[in-house]
């Protein structure tokens, strides 16, 4: 006797499918594997009008401007859960991972000008100890060097200067180990 019924979960109303894969506490893979296990939570979890990554989107960032759509907020995450898992190394100048990396952070930074970001401070601090940011030396510190630092990087060395004054910081940062003079310098051709 062939059923077309459906069982299980499926007989759920996507909304509580969407309440469910919010309420669980899932890595975003998780989140992807669920979608991937059969049409009926792919058409829950998915779509744009879906709430489930505008969700995961508050729970690690503040909150996007109202005009943002659901999918809006699911590709912003998605980016910014990406990015700040990289690490990346200026050793060598900026390249495309590295621009894309500052300009996440620069976006972080800025944020919501009415009110205090508390969510995207602590990713901003978190992303930069993980990368050792501070670690490394300011690109085209060196008088001979031909590689110059760039607006976004300077800006992000001087804002998250207040981090390498953190006491619980893993690493000791001297006045000697940054020039000031050149985060500082403004120069209207770079």
């Amino acid at each position: 006797m062939a059923s077309n019924s459906r069982t299980g979960l499926m007989n759920l109303p996507k909304e509580l499918i969407q309440m469910i894969a919010m309420r669980m506490e899932l890595e975003d893979a998780d989140i992807c594997r669920m979608a991937r296990t059969c049409r009926y939570f792919a058409e829950a979890i998915i779509p744009p009008n879906s709430g489930v990554w505008r969700k995961r989107f508050l729970n690690n960032y503040d909150h996007p401007p109202p005009d943002k759509s659901s999918e809006e907020a699911q590709v912003e995450y998605k980016v910014y859960s990406i990015m700040l898992e990289q690490t990346p190394s200026f050793r060598d100048g900026e390249g495309r991972k590295e621009k894309l990396w500052l300009s996440v952070l620069t976006t972080l930074f800025t944020g919501d000008k009415m009110r205090v970001c508390f969510s995207n401070r602590a990713c901003i601090k978190m992303a930069i100890k993980r990368s050792g940011f501070f670690d490394q030396s300011i690109v085209g510190d060196d008088a001979n060097s031909s590689l110059s630092p760039s607006r976004p990087y300077m800006a992000i060395q001087l804002a998250a200067t207040y981090l390498v004054l953190d006491l619980k910081h893993s690493f000791c940062s001297l006045r000697t180990d940054y020039d000031l003079k050149i985060v500082y310098r403004c120069d209207p051709c770079s």
